[in-house]
């Protein structure tokens, strides 16, 4: 298995070395056996951190001579076919995003090159401690984000909009190490057109949906977590609504286990039974729904916001291990956006939290 690249741009290469370091690497698997190739300046982060045990030097595969000869794209080609030359190797696994030009040097030098998108898939859904320890940072962060906006939405219920919401957060996600600039909060009657970021005033006695994915800065992990709160008093649709979704995200939680492929099924048991339009059933004429559970269930989480597995329509058996952000939701025009949504980790006896999850309910907390 076969991976070049920087830990900022590759996923797949933060996982493997850990290390947040500025320079591409080369970094090769051969059963247990891992090696990197990577800058002089960078071999003490990554043997500071831990994951790698065979580290070397470029110069080994003569980079200093070649950085004056050959454009970068060229530069890391000839590097790593010089590296796998050495290790005898004419076959290898990429990730479907690999550098073209670094396959097409190696092709040209007659190693096989393959796309194998699901091996490395694999190995990132099955998270490391310390990425574990740094989503949990990254959801100490939404929380605090979080109660930041319920503290607002409770303080100023006159002249309050998304605007004023989300720059408050943003400050307080980067007072707690993490950073986001997509927070996403949907407030009114109105259904959201889906990752519409949401603008404008706050209105009294409806949905504010807020969803949150912040990124942990030191370690480069992601978290995802929405609640929907109403600023006075909420209506009785709403609190129907909201009760569905609670219903169908305590099954999902409860059925996450490994093997199981049709999480995103059994939620849609519970919201059709209560009446409501999904994917799998978006009513007479439509090939997908325009009210009701529009979306899918959820995804994985990690270094991307958005990764394996997919909680949707295909089924994708859950993995132990795998961090994943189960989010029911039901939109309706005239009543608003309702979201309940927390990551969590796939285990045997079900969804496990990796932090303790704030309250639930549309009733802002942390009032008398």
């Amino acid at each position: 298995m076969l991976l070049v690249g920087g830990t900022r741009s590759s996923p797949e290469v933060r996982h493997e070395v850990a290390a947040d370091i500025p320079d591409p690497v080369i970094w090769l698997s051969r059963g247990r056996q891992d090696t990197v190739w990577a800058s002089p300046l960078d071999l003490e982060p990554l043997r500071a951190a831990g994951a790698i045990d065979d580290m070397r030097s470029y110069d080994e595969l003569g980079y200093f001579t070649l950085r004056a000869e050959l454009p970068a794209p060229d530069l890391f080609a000839e590097l790593t076919r010089r590296a796998l030359e050495a290790e005898r190797l004419r076959r290898v696994r990429v990730p479907w995003d690999f550098p073209m030009r670094v396959a097409d040097g190696l092709r040209e030098a007659g190693v096989e090159v393959i796309a194998d998108p699901d091996a490395f898939a694999a190995r990132r859904r099955a998270k490391r401690e310390w990425e574990l320890e740094g989503m949990r940072r990254a959801a100490v962060a939404a929380q605090a984000a979080l109660l930041e906006a319920a503290a607002l939405l409770r303080a100023e219920p006159d002249g309050l909009t998304c605007e004023r919401i989300r720059e408050r957060m943003t400050a307080t996600l980067l007072a707690h190490g993490a950073e986001s600039e997509e927070i996403l909060i949907h407030a009114g009657a109105r259904i959201p057109q889906g990752h519409d970021l949401g603008f404008g005033p706050i209105e009294p006695d409806l949905p504010v949906q807020i969803d949150c994915f912040p990124r942990h800065r030191a370690s480069g992990l992601y978290i995802d977590m929405s609640r929907t709160w109403v600023p006075g008093t909420p209506g009785a649709a709403a609190e129907r609504h909201w009760q569905d979704c609670m219903d169908a995200y305590e099954v999902a939680v409860r059925d996450a286990r490994p093997g199981v492929e049709d999480l995103y099924a059994r939620a849609c048991d519970v919201l059709e039974s209560r009446g409501h339009p999904t994917q799998r059933r978006p009513g007479e004429g439509l090939q997908k729904p325009d009210r009701g559970f529009m979306f899918s269930l959820g995804h994985g989480v990690g270094l991307e916001v958005h990764e394996a597995p997919s909680l949707g329509r295909r089924p994708d058996p859950l993995a132990e291990g795998d961090t994943i952000a189960v989010e029911p939701s039901l939109g309706y025009e005239g009543t608003g956006f309702v979201m309940i949504e927390e990551t969590v980790q796939v285990t045997p006896g079900g969804g496990r939290y990796l932090v303790e999850p704030l309250p639930f309910g549309l009733r802002l907390p942390g009032g008398g």
